[in-house]
């Protein structure tokens, strides 16, 4: 099959979506089908990722809009209009020049689109949508006018209910040969680690809090932070932690850095005020790390409460100290559930069945 990608933000910035994306792209071309990606970048940029370097990819320069949603947080109605205009108006300039680029495309069987399902509508093809995240009830009129539309996590049980009762799972998976677990030793000091996109809804302040309180009784745990992000929030953040030498702030990590990181800490530890299925955790359970996360959106999916890490209630900052003393504590714990944790995404969580899951569906509208 000739499978075509749209995906807005994959020339902009790599979240879940985008990542499921070129994983499974990736498995589904060592399946033997043809893949290309529709990328969207910014208007002015004059260099792009090497992320797609595997496919060929058109991208589709345009407006980045979306940024200005991610600053005006709707505290008022006036608010809630800028942000929510300014991510339709970024889309609605992606879309339609996406369409325009689309309009002779005769190679394509089906389009795999992440999220855009009134792009979708207008194209002559099959197509796919794929939910990272919930959409909402305005989606619709424009997701019925697709042939599938699929999901995973909190999203997936949102649009079952909610929306479409004929959504569809496809998983997230992970590459356990590439993240795997360093030997684990026991040690005095133990590192806790966060990896993902530093913004508001990742609820970094609440984890600095716990941290900093369990600090005061076990004074030998670290906290290492790995990802880039809103400037503002980054920036807050280092503020809350400047008198905390323990918290370290490590920037951006990608391919061999980032699975060192996973490698050389000893608990991975999310506390979003939200998440839908976070592809972090299975990194850090594939690479043997027990996971302590906010029993949020899909993530109670993603972690065995109790056996392959901790499932807490948001902002319950005494719940968050004890599980972190309990695991720095505990060498047996921590090597209990980084057995767990590494055995649950090697059974049930691979690209190579997500991509078979994919390519069943496709043949059913082919």
């Amino acid at each position: 099959m000739n499978i075509t990608f749209i995906n807005r933000m994959i020339g902009i910035v790599l979240g879940g979506g985008e990542n499921f994306d070129i994983n499974i792209a990736k498995a589904l071309k060592e399946r033997g089908h043809n893949i290309k990606f529709v990328a969207g970048t910014r208007y002015k940029t004059e260099k792009n990722e090497n992320h797609l370097c595997n496919f060929e990819t058109n991208y589709i320069k345009s407006l980045y809009l979306r940024g200005i949603s991610y600053k005006v947080k709707p505290s008022n109605y006036l608010k809630k209009i800028v942000s929510a205009g300014s991510l339709e108006l970024d889309l609605w300039l992606f879309e339609n020049k996406a369409l325009r680029h689309l309009k002779n495309d005769e190679w394509t069987d089906i389009y795999q689109i992440c999220g855009l399902p009134r792009l979708g509508s207008n194209l002559t093809k099959k197509t796919v949508i794929r939910w990272p995240g919930p959409p909402s009830k305005r989606k619709l009129e424009f997701m019925l006018n697709n042939d599938v539309n699929i999901a995973n996590g909190d999203a997936f049980r949102f649009i079952r209910h909610n929306l479409l009762p004929s959504v569809q799972k496809v998983n997230i998976g992970v590459d356990t040969e590439k993240f795997y677990p360093a030997k684990r030793r026991r040690t005095k000091e133990v590192s806790f680690l966060f990896v993902g996109r530093i913004m508001p809804i990742k609820n970094l302040k609440f984890m600095f809090e716990g941290f900093i309180i369990a600090k005061k009784l076990n004074p030998y745990i670290r906290l290492n932070i790995v990802g880039v992000g809103d400037k503002k929030e980054v920036k807050r953040l280092k503020q809350i932690s400047k008198d905390v030498k323990e918290i370290t702030f490590l920037g951006e990590k990608k391919g061999e850095e980032l699975i060192k990181e996973y490698q050389r800490n000893d608990v991975f530890i999310i506390t979003s005020n939200y998440d839908n299925y976070p592809n972090v955790i299975f990194e850090a359970m594939a690479s043997g790390l027990p996971v302590i996360a906010t029993n949020v959106g899909g993530i109670p999916s993603q972690v065995i409460n109790n056996k392959t890490g901790f499932l807490i209630e948001l902002n319950n900052i005494e719940e968050l100290k004890n599980k972190i003393l309990l695991l720095a504590e505990s060498f047996e714990k921590r090597l209990e559930m980084s057995l767990a944790s590494r055995e649950k995404v090697q059974l049930e969580h691979s690209w190579q069945k997500s991509a078979l899951d994919l390519e069943k569906i496709y043949m059913k509208i082919i």
